[in-house]
């Protein structure tokens, strides 16, 4: 039995312009060092395995684990991955489907990287693959062979049975995807067959408790995202979203992510992700931030006209009573008058 393949790097290339990358720069303008450290982290941990790493709540449960002189890690590197994601570094297409963190200039460095040091076997699982068309295959050392243009290479050494193998296991592969994607589309989700419920259906019965706050987000995640599963530290993050909702009210801010879980279900397919999810919530609660203090202004304006016109109003009302008092009081003297004068006749 044969020594199994590498597929892991000993070491990986960095560009000196690594921080002038923009898709560097706008983690190291929001989270600084530690964002910076956390995408070299992730680097590392990418190309020690290959050029892909599974990432769940379980991997990054062990990520953090060194990161303890950070506050709340698993939050901070779910922001950092969302916005490595937003800007393209890691592909948002091969996350939502295979729960995948790979990136085309990822990739194109490992093949360089194995190339390099003479490997004579570079697999790349298709379904994985970014790079369609690899312009290096022109130049690439003779013992390698391009096999279909999903960049899955082969030694050429391999025997035809083994070709024919690997061929199969190819169609069986894509077959699968496909088939994964068709059930994808036709799986009627959980939501689709729930009662409509409303926003006072899923309010926290107390909005000073943070357990109630959580409940009430388990509901919502429950009903409108029962595709994922909510972690601890995922609730923590919604919970917060609530609670530390700046010059805006508990019930508002909670109100923003309700809309917001309702419209999960008609976003498009690559969006549909709690990190995802959580930016929208956090962006939308800004906005009312945002908006709080002008709203303020035209309640205590409504409120000031209101009041005028309440004064107003019972100005006019005072006026016609004594209008009518005054005309009571005229036509009493006159049939006084009147009554007095038949008495003298």
């Amino acid at each position: 039995m044969g020594r199994p393949t590498k597929t892991g790097l000993d070491y990986f290339p960095v560009d000196i312009d690594i921080f002038t990358d923009e898709k560097i720069e706008f983690v190291s303008i929001k989270y600084g060092l530690e964002g910076e450290a956390i995408i070299f982290r992730l680097l590392a941990k990418i190309y020690r395995a290959g050029y892909f790493i599974q990432w769940n709540n379980d991997v990054l449960l062990l990520f953090c684990g060194n990161l303890k002189k950070v506050d709340e890690p698993e939050d901070l590197v779910n922001k950092v991955i969302t916005e490595l994601l937003k800007r393209e570094f890691f592909s948002q297409e091969l996350y939502d489907k295979f729960q995948i963190l790979t990136g085309s200039g990822i990739q194109k460095r490992y093949i360089k990287a194995c190339e390099d040091s003479k490997r004579k076997t570079i697999e790349i699982i298709p379904e994985y693959s970014l790079l369609r068309v690899n312009p290096e295959l022109n130049i690439v050392n003779s013992e390698f062979k391009a096999v279909n243009s999903e960049l899955t290479r082969v030694n050429s050494e391999f025997s035809a049975q083994s070709k024919v193998k690997e061929s199969k296991v190819k169609e069986n592969r894509v077959k699968e995807s496909k088939e994964s994607k068709v059930n994808e589309t036709i799986t009627p989700l959980h939501f689709e067959n729930s009662p409509s419920l409303t926003f006072y259906d899923y309010e926290p019965k107390n909005y000073n408790s943070s357990d109630d706050i959580e409940e009430s987000i388990t509901k919502l995640a429950q009903k409108y995202c029962s595709k994922f599963i909510l972690t601890p530290s995922e609730l923590i993050r919604f919970r917060n979203l609530v609670i530390n909702a700046g010059n805006i009210t508990r019930k508002d801010a909670f109100r923003v992510l309700f809309e917001c879980f309702e419209e999960y279900p008609k976003l498009d397919f690559n969006k549909k992700n709690l990190p995802y999810l959580s930016t929208r919530i956090q962006g939308k609660i800004d906005d009312a931030i945002k908006l709080a203090p002008i709203i303020a202004r035209e309640k205590a304006a409504e409120r000031a006209k209101n009041v005028e016109l309440k004064e107003a109003n019972q100005f006019l009302k005072n006026q016609e009573d004594d209008t009518i008092d005054n005309l009571l009081e005229h036509m009493s003297y006159k049939t006084e008058s009147a009554v007095s004068e038949n008495v003298v006749k």
